[in-house]
């Protein structure tokens, strides 16, 4: 028998556990506590240590404050019906499921339309790809064929993505496995028989592209084409990710070698396909460049032995010659795509933010951060900095013992503040104030601290939450010291 803790439609945040019983999900929802007090609108940095305590004492209270249940609501099956109704027009998942949790309970789930159930199904899909969202979406698809409600292509092209790893930050093998699962039984009679069209394949060959298999993304790309389905730029934008994934960039310039013998280098001539090509390159560049670090090393220890030193160095060398080769492609389809942007080009696509977020990463694991900071703020003025770029290069300053880096941090920062369209996420918080701990700068890592959790009510990781407090306990310390060593006046 199923037990639901069904929930009314207040606006507190929810969260919901799941269970499994007799092959459907169940969901108990769990209240949890209310938002804590926010402190002030300003805050100067005399007072940055205080309101720090206040707000650290805040998030640990946050972390572990009782959750409590709520009851379910009693309420007739037309009411529910029609609340449910409401609930589809919201476009609010969250605040529609605890309702159709109730219809299902009640039984009232039979008398719901297929149109209903489509955009039900049209709400899930458009939410957040999560592992409860997916337990959601599979519980209302198995609802649809037990009723006998049928699914259409798009429904089953929705399904391959969701199940294939969309909602994981790895995929597996299983994941494909359930992907083409799914292809099998869409082309079943008892589902209609319905045939593939190339969104279709060009899901489950971005499956296999993320779980590193190769060979089954090849099959499919013969398989559409056996069937007479043309393959879009997508499709090969994803075979090409695939390939230099898996360290075969040989075949990636082979594969753009043969469309443009085939006239079809336009497919593949677009701002996407080119941001994954710089992206690859760059990766090679940068894995391979520690492997050739390492035969380095083992060269300078085998000083005694001729033939392993001319192994190791025809590696190194030929390696070399590669990565470099690689390397000023990628540049070269940088600033090509930049002189597009600022003057235009019928040939080359232009550069995006995206590009420029490949391109700064690159500097960064060359440990070129000033040239990194340079493009940021000086080289590419028609484009507008994300958040990511922020991120990444307030956590390269992390542990980084240059004196002159505390200046140029402060500086980043500042062009950070002038961004109004950026909002600080809780990456930023913690790359932003490990940073300036770790530049000695206590007193202004205390106040961003304070003032970026004020501003945005950001919830920072246990770990600088730690931190924070062990630096005003040294502070203190310190102040009582002084206070103890400082004679009295008469």
């Amino acid at each position: 028998m199923r037990r639901f803790f069904l929930s009314s439609l207040e606006s507190r945040p929810t969260r919901l556990l799941h269970t499994c019983s007799k092959g459907r999900l169940q969901h108990q929802r769990l209240l949890t506590s209310g938002p804590s007090p926010s402190p002030p609108p300003t805050v100067t940095t005399d007072s940055s240590k205080v309101w720090a305590e206040k707000l650290l004492l805040a998030k640990r209270k946050e972390s572990t404050s009782p959750v409590t249940a709520s009851s379910p609501p009693c309420t007739s099956p037309s009411r529910i019906l029609s609340q449910f109704y409401r609930g589809l027009a919201t476009q609010n998942l969250d605040q529609l499921w605890p309702l159709y949790t109730i219809i299902y309970q009640a039984n009232l789930h039979t008398r719901l339309t297929r149109q209903n159930y489509r955009q039900l199904v049209l709400v899930t899909a458009r939410s957040a790809k999560t592992q409860r969202n997916l337990h959601r979406l599979l519980a209302v698809i198995e609802d649809m064929q037990q009723l006998a409600h049928p699914l259409r292509r798009s429904d089953f092209n929705m399904l391959m993505y969701w199940v294939g790893g969309a909602t994981v930050p790895e995929t597996r093998p299983r994941h494909l496995t359930e992907a083409l699962g799914w292809l099998t039984t869409m082309e079943t009679p008892a589902a209609g028989s319905i045939a593939p069209c190339v969104v279709t394949y060009n899901t489950l060959i971005h499956v296999a592209s993320q779980a590193n298999d190769l060979l089954t993304a090849q099959r499919l790309y013969h398989a559409m084409l056996a069937k007479g389905i043309q393959a879009d730029a997508f499709t090969y934008t994803t075979l090409l990710q695939c390939m230099a994934t898996m360290g075969d960039l040989q075949g990636v310039e082979d594969m753009l070698a043969r469309l443009e013998t085939k006239k079809l280098g336009g497919l593949v001539r677009n701002t996407v396909t080119w941001n994954m090509l710089l992206d690859c390159y760059y990766t090679h560049v940068a894995k391979y460049g520690d492997i050739i670090d390492e035969h380095v090393t083992i060269d300078d220890n085998n000083d005694g032995n001729d033939d392993d030193n001319d192994t190791v160095e025809g590696i190194g060398s030929s390696s070399t010659a590669a990565n470099k080769s690689y390397e000023a492609k990628a540049d070269s389809m940088f600033h090509a795509m930049v002189e597009a942007l600022n003057e235009g080009s019928p040939t080359v696509p232009v550069a995006d933010a995206i590009t420029f977020q490949i391109y700064i990463d690159h500097l960064l694991r060359q440990d070129q951060r000033d040239d990194a900071i340079h493009t940021l703020l000086e080289s590419m003025p028609q484009i507008q900095p994300t958040i990511t770029m922020y991120n990444r290069l307030f956590a390269s300053f992390k542990s980084d013992p240059i004196p002159a880096s505390s200046l140029k941090l402060q500086q980043l920062y500042t062009s950070f503040q002038q961004q109004h369209h950026l909002r600080p996420t809780t990456e930023t918080l913690d790359a932003l104030v490990n940073a300036l701990l770790d530049q000695q700068e206590p007193t202004l890592a205390l106040k961003t601290f304070v003032d970026l959790s004020q501003q945005e009510n950001l919830s920072p990781c246990p770990e600088l939450i730690e931190r924070l407090s062990n630096v005003l306990e040294e502070q203190q310390e310190q102040q009582e010291h002084q206070l103890s060593h400082t004679p009295s006046s008469t």
